[in-house]
């Protein structure tokens, strides 16, 4: 008998424990390994495994995305859906596109509306882990040498890991550091003041 492995992803209620949604990302075929590449999946197939989870993780988290209000701020009306927004989003190993909920003024008159983006919620497109990658490799290798090395890593080339965002990244984490170290120490941090001063001449 032949027997595939299929990689499922499911949405449940918590409290029923009832799948809401059931979403197949892929399926393999059970084989015997001839060679040691065969052996479990390899490096693209594990960056593309992962890039699918997330497309599904992140289709779930923009629909929990709200505005916090319902009302317009400019006329005090309420706010109706106006359709979506498509955003890009780095993750770690991935690129994605999150769909967000635009919401306009019900009112004809005042035209107030609202084009959120991942950007605008959240200070940022690139997610902190990858970020923090950048900051590491520009900080250890030469920018076009990190280019290199996360390029090796994804096992195909992304826009967002190239040179100038490696630099860009770098340099505003660089920046940020700086300052905190111009800063003086707080009291805490210092020691007690002293009550003699002893001087020893030779």
């Amino acid at each position: 008998m032949d027997y595939e492995l299929r990689i499922v992803v499911e949405k449940v209620a918590v409290s029923s424990q009832e799948v809401v949604k059931r979403d197949t990302i892929t399926s393999y075929a059970l084989q015997c390994p001839t060679s040691i590449g065969e052996l479990g999946l390899r490096h693209a197939e594990q960056i593309d495994l992962l890039a699918q989870v997330q497309n599904i993780v992140l289709a779930e988290q923009s629909i929990l995305l709200d505005l916090g209000t319902h009302v317009c701020p400019a006329c005090g009306d309420t706010l109706k859906k106006n359709g979506y927004k498509a955003s890009n989003f780095h993750a770690v190993f991935s690129d994605h596109t999150v769909r967000i909920q635009k919401h306009c003024c019900s009112h004809p008159a005042c035209g107030w509306q609202r084009t959120p983006t991942v950007t605008s919620l959240f200070g940022a497109n690139i997610h902190p882990d990858l970020a923090t990658l950048h900051c590491a490799q520009g900080a250890l290798y030469s920018y076009r040498e990190a280019k290199k090395n996360l390029e090796a890593w994804n096992g195909h080339p992304r826009r967002v890991n190239n040179h100038t965002h490696v630099k860009r990244m770098t340099d505003k984490v660089g920046a940020v550091l700086a300052d905190q170290n111009a800063l003086p120490p707080s009291a805490e941090e210092c020691a007690a003041p002293a009550s003699d001063v002893i001087i020893a001449c030779e």
